[in-house]
């Protein structure tokens, strides 16, 4: 077979270039994959520009040239919005002025002190069909702005030449309202969704514990120049678009769904997202479903409409965006954390989240950016050294069908594969990133791999797996040379296997292509209709530097039904054979001779009694399988897992198989080694971790190799369930096993 050209690094963005809604019926749920590259924070700092120091409320939006355009709000609640161009998501200009609040002070004899100031809050933008934007604002009187719902409303301002110039801002709609969102239909229509605030208080009075919420909308079939309805006097109530009754409050109704963003679906209907808040005032996502002309909306006394998903996760602010290919995404905050979720077409079924930031913030957005991308946008809030907007960039991992095509594995992909645009990304961890394309030709499958890194060190590997079972499967492990290794395994626990497996290598200055032959028949995977397959990245950028190890997040490389799918277009045979996943708790470091006390196995009833010690409000139980850590007291509970043998310097990291039954995920360890005496402990000597919150056994992965004193016979080591944390009595931490390792990388895979 002739040579397939050169070998060449192909960007993400010019992969996945699918039809048009293609993917809205998958069977399989696409999932989300961030891009390292493409972060960045815009702050006075990075950018010189005091204006990001209180900037809040983000929202971007994609021009019709392909550029873009920045709103944030400066401060919580005001006064002033602001708005900055890029051409690249990367390089930004400084921040301009839509609306200074210093602009708008006027005289009012029916206020306190005769006068009054309009600040502006909650800024979103509509790219329209002609290229023009339109911006919407809510506005208020600073002071007692619920008494004069007659100086408040949703102001809007066009621009026509991209956000250079902007009109004088018109009042479209009158009365107190919060976070106005604006979309335009495939048919021109254009509708905004705002929380209406003064229609229950004109009907059931002001209220002190919580007034009655709610989505209420207007439209406009011209293009955004009159509105319907044209609402200035009091009940100031708008269409209502939908609420969901949650009690009674000083003998009126109470509803909620408020901050609400709505996208049109690739069947023409909508699905709206809103935050609502139940009865304990705990926020939770709701999912609303429409025609484009709302025509089940309920009156202003009930709830509706009646397609709905109500409460279907705790979240807050989310919003909500449509896919070219036809997927959903759903962006929210959820205790100061970014998530984003996938959902299908229909926006009905909606996949796991990922933490898109890890930064504490509220009142992110997401925008499409591309064929096969999304980037969200989040402030990072900090009292202290002034604020940040977090951008990066996403790409979804769909289900990928395998091109029908033999290719010349020489490890030059420039000709073979340009016309397979389908393909799976990785590249959440670090600068590092892959893509992955697949041919099939009878029972060969080939797998294109090209890593774009920036500095391949002698550590740096990708690795493929393609499942056999839900708990067994092959791995393919590229190292920093471009050799190819074939191994077998389960879990965490992989060793080299023969197959019939032929692979070539070109290693670039900016990366690496590979192109792999497998023989599927060897590996016992022919006539399949398909596989699940996953992916890791394993890189240092510095010879000696710490390894980062970046995994697909949704999935875990336990149980292969959460994996990412490749179809064939032959076979018979489902993608996995019959198997159980693989456990998490039996997925044990082996036990190391001359190395006491390394190795804590809780299944052990006895060793659970006697490892423990100097507990604090904190009850400790031997269960079957793990120990059982539970707060009796949520005062500063803890407990101390007594060492004293365990050799710190030989054993920088440790590995704990935990179960977490609390609603936070902050652990601190306390250790004492070396001269220290036990229990000693100190904040010098801390190290705080994060643990999962779903209640699933899951393996988590602490260096202590930079930590001051972690030295010598390692004597006490403090576990302090949500440390710093008021938490509920009877939550806790089950712990399945504890293993201190060396910090040579291989404690990675165990990691979930």
């Amino acid at each position: 077979m002739p040579s397939s050209g050169k070998a060449v690094l192909t960007s993400a963005d010019d992969l996945n270039a699918v039809a048009e809604n293609a993917y809205a019926k998958a069977g399989t749920l696409a999932c989300l994959e961030g891009d390292a590259r493409s972060y960045i924070e815009l702050s006075e700092k990075t950018t010189g520009a005091p204006r990001y120091n209180k900037a809040q409320y983000p929202r971007l939006k994609q021009k019709a040239d392909g550029s873009y355009i920045l709103f944030f709000q400066y401060a919580t609640y005001g006064p002033h919005i602001y708005y900055a161009h890029s051409k690249d998501l990367v390089h930004w200009e400084s921040p301009q002025v839509l609306y200074n609040a210093e602009l708008y002070r006027y005289k009012n004899e029916n206020l306190p002190n005769g006068s009054g100031v309009t600040y502006f809050v909650n800024c979103d933008a509509v790219v329209l069909q002609n290229g023009d934007i339109l911006a919407v604002t809510s506005y208020r009187n600073k002071e007692v702005y619920r008494d004069h719902p007659e100086l408040a409303g949703i102001y809007l301002r066009r621009s026509t030449d991209g956000g250079r110039s902007w009109s004088t801002e018109t009042s479209i709609y009158k009365g107190v309202n919060w976070e106005p969102s604006i979309t335009e239909l495939s048919n021109g229509e254009i509708q905004i969704f705002f929380s209406q605030v003064s229609p229950g208080i004109a009907r059931w009075g002001l209220k002190e514990d919580r007034n009655s919420t709610g989505t209420a909308m207007i439209s406009s079939t011209d293009g955004g120049y009159t509105w319907t309805p044209n609402v200035t006097e009091a009940p100031w109530q708008a269409k209502i678009a939908f609420q969901q009754y949650v009690l009674d409050v000083e003998g009126s109704p109470s509803f909620t769904d408020q901050m609400s963003v709505v996208t049109e679906l690739y069947d023409g209907t909508l699905a709206a997202v809103c935050e609502s808040k139940d009865a304990d005032k705990v926020f939770h996502i709701s999912v609303i479903y429409s025609d484009a002309a709302w025509s089940d909306a309920p009156d202003y006394d009930k709830t509706g409409p009646a397609d709905r998903q109500s409460n279907l996760f705790p979240g807050a602010a989310p919003y909500i965006r449509k896919m070219p290919s036809g997927e959903v995404v759903i962006g929210y905050g959820r205790s100061n954390d970014y998530c984003l979720r996938v959902a299908d077409g229909s926006a009905r079924s909606i996949g796991e989240p990922i933490l898109a930031f890890g930064k504490s913030g509220y009142w992110g957005s997401i925008e499409v950016t591309g064929a096969n991308r999304l980037t969200a946008v989040y402030p990072a809030i900090s009292g202290q050294n002034g604020n940040a907007i977090l951008i990066e960039n996403f790409y979804l991992n769909h289900a990928i069908p395998v091109a029908d095509r033999a290719v010349c594995t020489d490890g030059k992909n420039s000709d073979d594969w340009a016309s397979v645009t389908d393909a799976h990304f990785i590249g959440s961890a670090s600068q590092a990133q892959a893509t992955f394309r697949y041919a099939k030709d009878k029972n060969t499958l080939y797998l294109l791999v090209e890593r774009r890194d920036d500095s391949l060190t002698a550590r740096d590997r990708t690795a493929v797996y393609l499942a056999d079972t839900a708990g067994k499967a092959y791995r393919l492990v590229i190292d920093a040379a471009g050799k190819v290794t074939l191994e077998s395994g389960s879990g965490a626990a992989f060793a080299a296997v023969d197959g019939k497996v032929t692979s070539a290598s070109t290693v670039l200055a900016d990366g690496m292509v590979t192109e792999i032959a497998v023989d599927l028949k060897s590996l016992g995977l022919a006539d399949r209709t398909g596989l699940k397959v996953n992916y890791v990245l394993y890189n240092a950028d510095e010879d000696g530097a710490s390894v980062t190890r970046d995994t697909v997040d949704v999935s875990s490389l336990y149980d292969a039904n959460t994996w990412l799918d490749v179809t064939f277009a032959d076979g018979k045979q489902p993608p996995l054979a019959a198997g159980a996943a693989a456990s998490v708790v039996d997925a044990k470091p082996p036990v190391r001779e001359n190395a006491p006390q390394t190795f804590f196995d809780f299944a052990d009833k006895a060793l659970v009694t006697a490892a423990f010690g100097g507990t604090n409000g904190l009850a400790v139980s031997a269960e079957n399988g793990y120990a059982a850590l539970r707060i009796t007291d949520n005062y500063d509970p803890y407990v101390s897992l007594v060492l004293g043998e365990t050799d710190a310097d030989a054993n920088k990291q440790m590995l704990i198989c935990y179960r977490n039954h609390g609603e936070s995920g902050r652990v601190g360890l306390y250790y004492c080694a070396g001269d220290d005496a036990a229990y000693a402990y100190t904040a010098a000597h801390l190290i705080m971790g994060t643990l999962a919150t779903d209640e699933e056994w899951h393996v988590a992965l602490v260096d202590f190799s930079e930590a001051d004193g972690f030295s010598g016979k390692l004597k006490t080591l403090r576990i302090d369930p949500y440390d710093g944390l008021q938490a509920k009595v009877g939550s806790g931490i089950d712990i399945a096993w504890i293993a201190f390792v060396p910090a040579d990388d291989t404690a990675l895979d165990y990691v979930q």
